[in-house]
């Protein structure tokens, strides 16, 4: 995975790519993030244009949230479309209530679809955290095992994070 900004890579990165469509069996992008979502211990940290999640996977985050796992979901400060930005907003409430916090990046719009959780595990790919990548889109993940690569991702969501704005409950109850 390359690092940002300084042309360097990371080498020897055991990856595995996840691709879903929407005639499979099987949900395999919906499956692996809600698996990531449960196996996090400490943290998992998620960048998303798009976070209008399915409710298995919002159930997942708010179950993690409310068992002291640091839950970040990361969401441009102004979405693409009108009707985007009023979807993502009306999910604010629940999570914040849950425990999750959130975060809008203000400073140019954030197409990330990423995630970094507890150290080890980091997912860069084309699959927003909604129903059309989940169910409908063809969609495809890179999942890095790996703590250099998952540290170098943490340390991105942090820069990020500088530029952003954490919405609070009792600002967003206002």
């Amino acid at each position: 995975a390359p690092e940002r900004g300084s042309g360097r890579q990371i080498e020897n990165v055991p990856v595995q790519i996840t691709p879903d469509e929407p005639d499979s069996k099987w949900p395999l992008l919906k499956m692996s993030y809600i698996w990531a979502i449960q196996h996090a211990s400490r943290y998992i940290w998620l960048q998303t244009p798009y976070f209008i999640p399915p409710e298995s996977v919002l159930d997942a985050l708010k179950a993690a949230a409310l068992s002291g796992v640091d839950v970040r979901v990361m969401v441009p400060a102004k979405a693409e479309t009108f009707f985007i930005g009023h979807a993502v907003k009306s999910y604010y409430k629940e999570c914040l209530e849950a425990g999750i916090r959130i975060y809008e990046r203000g400073d140019e719009f954030i197409h990330a679809k990423t995630f970094v959780s507890d150290d080890y595990l980091s997912s860069v790919g084309t699959a927003n955290i909604d129903a059309r990548s989940f169910d409908i889109n063809y969609e495809v993940n890179t999942y890095m095992y790996d703590e250099k690569a998952a540290r170098r991702c943490s340390a991105i969501f942090e820069e990020d994070m500088a530029v952003s704005r954490e919405i609070l409950l009792e600002d967003w109850r206002k």
